[in-house]
């Protein structure tokens, strides 16, 4: 009988938490960060544009994987690129299709 209790209470394990991956614009720079709460992040940051945002449960993976692919671009201990057009679709794409959706 405690076996299946065991069980039980592992099958109603809450779900993984999910946060935000966002994609901003401060004059000529691009942020791409992670927070669990968007809109308090945005008052902080208050950025010139928000390009997008996902909320997904591997936020924390689909950042580090921008953050890699674009690390040629990157600023050096920042979460800002200097991207071109084509990057900037390129984070886009990648926003959605890396997302996994809670």
């Amino acid at each position: 009988a405690e076996e299946e209790i065991a069980t039980q209470q592992e099958s109603e394990a809450p779900p993984p938490p999910t946060g935000f991956v966002y994609f901003i614009r401060n004059g000529g720079l691009f942020k791409i960060g992670i927070t669990e709460n968007m809109l308090r992040r945005m008052g902080e940051l208050t950025p010139d544009e928000l390009l997008n945002v996902v909320r997904c449960s591997n936020f924390q993976e689909l950042e580090r994987e921008l953050h890699r692919r674009f690390k040629d671009v990157r600023l050096p201990q920042t979460e800002y690129f200097r991207l071109s057009d084509q990057q900037v679709q390129e984070v886009h794409q990648l926003m959605v299709k890396l997302a996994d959706f809670p």
